[in-house]
């Protein structure tokens, strides 16, 4: 894979995350503001609890993907300095 190919997965990965966390915070945002009443019908009830909730399990969602890719990068890509392995794995 060249470098071309690495910049564009990265950048469309980058895309993908932000929409993620851009989708939580909207779902957050509407359940810290609206709630149901007894009737059972959604109506206007900011209630920050809600909010932080679902804002919490989002970023936990998020953070966790971003821990998860971090390590496959650092067990992907070669440390810096390293020597390459030798063909047919001959020492």
């Amino acid at each position: 894979m060249n470098n071309s190919e690495t910049r564009q997965r990265r950048n469309l990965m980058r895309g993908v995350i932000c929409a993620v966390a851009i989708w939580g915070s909207t779902i957050a945002l509407g359940a810290y503001l609206f709630g149901i009443d007894d009737g059972g019908t959604v109506t206007f009830a900011p209630n920050p609890i809600r909010g932080l909730i679902t804002l919490g399990g989002v970023a936990i969602f998020v953070g966790g993907w971003l821990l998860l890719l971090a390590q496959r990068r650092e067990r992907t890509e070669p440390a810096a300095g390293a020597k390459p392995p030798k063909p047919n794995g001959l020492g």
